[in-house]
């Protein structure tokens, strides 16, 4: 991706804000070593910690797609990470198998949206997938009113296509995961294609700090949910060269820059690969300023959020329901809706042998306590095909 590159010329993400939305994150781990790093425990599914020390993949999850942000150079003689002077701020989910309660209508992650949005964070970058209600979709354009720029990660495996939040949501960047060689996730031997991917980026092979029993042991994952913070990291690096520009301004940037795009290739709208790999330099050396200031990703088949959702968002209509700035804490403390046709994905799906680095919040249900009704969705981690 030529990160090495861009550093030597000045552009580290210094300045830009990031927030990451995960389970959990452990702060102390030598590839988040000296990074400008906050962690928000308000959005915590009931009885799970935001901050873990647990060796076992589903905990390093959170701290794995940290790195690939804002992971020093020469940790463990690695590589470091693509911004790595951004603010960053973890908002944590928690543990996998918990209740989330909703509040306001939006679950963990609807809400911490709207904080993320609310503390003035650039970008979003989420690596995980949700089944969606109403109030997910408030949030999303919420934050996009907001000039927000939302990255998602895609699916790993087929059964997972169904987890459409905020993936297939209009105006998000959604991330697919390449190898070297250029080849898309795989899934029992096959390629995972989601149709309506933005792009695709490197997430096969990705070096990190902490295994499955060694928080401190050099190891190799792979999957989308590395894949898009290395797109939330190239976004960071584009926002501080070009600080002027507006979120939609950059993302056209981003379209029009990948490797397809300055090869003439169009837009792959079957075949997983969406705009094509993202082209760091590309971008970098765009003029963001001199695009169109609309979002280009609108066009989504699962239709949700309107512009007419985001203007009202914007023009202060909208019952998004912003949320009051949490107090952090230091980094050193411990209407549902139909399915869009595709792959075929059980609603409930089962949790694999394998480990997949995505996971996912699904599922709920409702419990009355005298005239209160409260709704709570069930939180569950998937993890993908494999970390060594």
């Amino acid at each position: 991706m030529g990160v090495a590159q861009a550093h030597d010329a000045g552009w580290t993400g210094a300045g830009v804000k990031v927030a990451v939305i995960d389970g959990q994150i452990n702060p102390d781990s030598p590839g988040l070593a000296g990074a400008n790093l906050t962690v928000v425990d308000a959005f915590l599914c009931s009885g799970t910690t935001a901050v873990t020390t647990d060796a076992a993949y589903g905990p390093l999850h959170g701290t794995h797609v940290s790195q690939v942000l804002v992971r020093p150079d020469g940790a463990n003689g690695g590589v470091g990470g693509i911004a790595p002077n951004i603010e960053l701020t973890f908002y944590a989910l928690g543990q996998p198998n918990c209740q989330d309660p909703y509040v306001d209508g939006k679950n963990g992650m609807g809400r911490a949206i709207v904080a993320a949005t609310d503390a003035g964070n650039d970008i979003i970058s989420i690596s995980m997938g949700a089944e969606t209600g109403t109030g997910q979709y408030e949030a999303l354009a919420y934050a996009l009113a907001h000039d927000v720029m939302v990255v998602s990660s895609s699916p790993n495996t087929d059964e997972d296509i169904g987890l459409v939040f905020p993936m297939l949501a209009n105006g998000v960047v959604s991330v697919a995961a390449v190898s070297d060689s250029l080849d898309l996730m795989s899934d029992n031997g096959k390629p995972v294609v989601t149709e309506e991917v933005t792009l695709v980026a490197p997430g096969i092979d990705v070096r990190v700090i902490g295994t499955d029993g060694d928080v401190t042991a050099d190891g190799i994952t792979r999957g989308t949910s590395f894949a898009a913070p290395l797109v939330s990291g190239a976004l960071a690096l584009a926002k501080e060269k070009y600080p002027e520009a507006t979120g939609n301004q950059l993302i056209q940037a981003l379209i029009s820059t990948t490797v397809s795009a300055q090869n003439g290739v169009p837009r792959d709208t079957v075949g997983g690969y969406g705009y094509g790999v993202v082209s760091l330099q590309g971008l970098l050396s765009s003029e963001p300023l001199s695009l169109p200031d609309e979002n280009p990703l609108m066009d989504k088949s699962w239709g949700e959020p309107t512009q007419a959702q985001i203007d009202a968002q914007r023009d202060g209509e909208g019952d998004a329901t912003p949320t009051p700035s949490p107090e952090p804490k230091a980094s050193e403390e411990p209407k549902p809706k139909p399915k869009p046709t595709s792959t075929a994905s059980s609603s409930e799906p089962s949790t694999p042998d394998a480990p997949v680095p995505w996971p996912l919040i699904a599922g709920g249900g409702f419990a009355a306590l005298g005239v209160a009704v409260i709704i709570i969705s069930v939180m569950r981690f998937r993890r993908g095909a494999g970390q060594s």
